[in-house]
């Protein structure tokens, strides 16, 4: 399905939270070596119950976008990853009424419509050693093969990544989550086994 099919469906089998804005965002591409894939949601963002239009995901058009401070905040962190070295799109391309977490369509719409697209694009751009940095955990429910959930505190407190066979993405998973709860200042092992991973690879 191309871009405007893709609308279509979602307003006819998803109505409640259809929103028709399009285009939808570019992605951002750093201008250095890209060194790894960040994905969002999808571009929903409400502000004061207004859908927030963008550029790029994340506004990221704005060097000083609200939307990506959490993880701008991570990425400075590491002495090996910079903006310039990822490549940031979201799972979902298209503008939701609601937020992600808000949304009970999320999953289904994310699994039947875009993850297959997301992959083919992923697979077209980088090579399969390029991982993949997650924004959320909902992402990384939608991604694994095993549908058990794995705590967020459970991954950051036990340095857990998951490697290619697990998911469909069929690449090395990352959290790297945008809740202040998982700020890597907060997590000193896990940020040095990122650190680790991407000064190894």
């Amino acid at each position: 399905m191309n871009d405007i099919e893709i609308l279509k469906k979602i307003r006819t089998d998803y109505v409640d939270v259809f929103e028709g804005t399009y285009p939808f965002p570019l992605p951002f591409v750093g201008n250095d070596k890209i060194k790894a894939i960040l994905l969002g949601t999808d571009p929903g963002n409400q502000v004061k119950g207004e859908t927030k239009h963008f550029i790029k995901v994340f506004g990221l058009e704005n060097a000083n976008t609200p939307y990506f401070t959490q993880i701008s905040s991570n990425i400075r962190l590491l002495n090996n990853l910079g903006i310039e070295n990822i490549y940031v799109q979201n799972v979902c391309k298209n503008y939701f009424n609601c937020n992600a977490y808000n949304n009970p369509h999320w999953l289904s719409i994310a699994r039947d419509i875009w993850l297959p697209l997301l992959k083919n694009e992923l697979d077209y751009l980088f090579d399969r050693q390029i991982p993949v940095l997650l924004s959320t955990e909902l992402i990384l429910n939608l991604i694994i093969n095993d549908k058990k959930k794995i705590p967020a505190k459970f991954i950051y407190e036990n340095q857990v990544f998951i490697f290619e066979k697990e998911n469909y993405l069929e690449r090395t998973l990352i959290p790297f989550y945008r809740h202040r709860n998982y700020s890597l200042e907060q997590w000193n092992a896990y940020k040095c086994k990122i650190e680790s991973y991407f000064e190894n690879h």
